[in-house]
């Protein structure tokens, strides 16, 4: 074989995988909707989708017999319901004021289960307790709907982005009924899996990659 024909063939070859190399490193850079996505559930994934309520401290022990202690029970008992707490019923003496008859109630006494403590994150404290909130799901962009051309602000290039917000990743105990009943933003952020919500993000150009700037 020539060997001008054989150089002229590795020319070639070491050109394509030069491009293809090129290529590969500069994609990241790209303004598409590939890199916006992954730009933006990497932030997003790194979030946690939680609920609170002043309620949420363990251990705790809950009268029956009142109007405010039927209305703990009952939030709580739905975390119960979900396994995230235990409970356990007794008899307490009932703190009337008076002193001619003695009044027993239910008294429930709640703790925080092994699966409690695992989807369970401290965000503060109400006296020396932990304040608990639980969070069940991860953020996440379902698919990107449309995005600006990209425009040089402040020394960087920027692209406007919108893209449809769901969860994912839900936690099975999540679905529990008495959790749904009684904490109905939980089944709103469930609802986004089959109606995912609209929301809008910024990203901006880095050396390597689009990072989504929150």
């Amino acid at each position: 074989m020539n060997k001008n024909y054989c150089y002229k063939i590795i020319s070639v070859i070491s050109l394509f995988f030069t491009i293809l190399l090129l290529t590969a490193c500069s994609s990241e850079l790209t303004p598409n909707i590939e890199n916006f996505s992954r730009a933006i559930n990497t932030e997003l994934h790194k979030d946690e989708i939680c609920f609170a309520d002043p309620d949420f401290i363990f251990p705790r022990t809950v009268l029956s017999g009142n109007k405010s202690g039927e209305k703990l029970i009952a939030k709580l008992d739905a975390l119960h319901a979900a396994k995230l707490i235990s409970r356990v019923k007794s008899k307490k003496k009932a703190d009337d004021g008076k002193e001619i008859a003695i009044k027993y109630v239910n008294a429930f006494s709640y703790e925080l289960t092994g699966s409690g403590y695992k989807f369970s994150r401290k965000v503060g404290k109400k006296g020396k307790k932990a304040l608990l909130k639980f969070c069940f799901a991860k953020a996440h962009a379902a698919s990107i709907e449309k995005f600006s051309k990209p425009e040089k602000t402040s020394q960087q290039m920027v692209s406007n982005v919108t893209f449809k917000y769901s969860i994912t990743k839900v936690a099975s105990w999540a679905r529990e009924k008495k959790l749904l009943d009684q904490f109905p933003d939980v089944q709103k952020s469930i609802d986004t899996l089959q109606t995912p919500l609209t929301k809008q993000a910024t990203v901006i150009l880095t050396k390597k990659r689009w990072v989504y700037k929150k």
